[in-house]
């Protein structure tokens, strides 16, 4: 997700009450490309590939399990 739209109040407020719900985000910086310019930016809304994901995860003790 870009910053101006990971960064826009409404998303902010959608975020918040996810949150309250007792979800967590696990964002972290990385680069992209901006589509309308084809520009490499940097966005704080990125996906921490998935080692780290699993670490993250362990780390704040959440229970995974196969479906």
């Amino acid at each position: 997700m870009n910053n101006e739209m990971w960064n826009n109040p409404a998303v902010q407020k959608n975020v918040k009450i996810i949150k309250e719900f007792g979800h967590i985000f696990v964002n972290t910086t990385s680069l992209g490309i901006k589509a309308s310019s084809g520009e490499i930016v940097q966005t704080e809304a990125g996906l921490p590939d998935p080692d780290e994901l699993l670490k993250l995860l362990s780390e704040k003790g959440t229970v995974l399990s196969k479906s």
